[in-house]
């Protein structure tokens, strides 16, 4: 017997695929499109694989990227956008598009 509440679960698949997950010390980026990446800092590396109120689903199309190391910092690429993070101060100091607009509020 089947509980009201079994119909209102919702089938979640709130992984990162693992290709799509940079991991420097840590830091965590989970590239989920070419628009958003998520970015978690925990000094132990224990990062959220759960779903959470703001994203229950991390599983979303495969999207190509590159990124480089330079000095403190990070840039990470995809076909849309180049997000820059500063390891050192773990801060996201730029996001610009691929048409030159740069993102500036985040």
């Amino acid at each position: 017997m089947s509980s009201y509440f079994d119909g209102l679960m919702l089938d979640t698949k709130p992984k990162t695929d693992c290709a799509a997950i940079i991991k420097l010390g840590g830091v965590r980026f989970s590239i989920l499109t070419p628009y958003l990446i998520r970015i978690e800092t925990d000094e132990n590396e224990i990062f959220c694989d759960e779903p959470t109120q703001t994203v229950i689903n991390r599983s979303f199309c495969k999207c190509d990227f590159s990124y480089e190391t330079i000095g403190d910092y990070i840039i990470i690429t995809t076909q849309e956008t180049k997000f820059i993070y500063n390891l050192k101060n773990q801060a996201l100091e730029a996001v610009t598009l691929y048409d030159g607009r740069k993102i500036t509020d985040f």
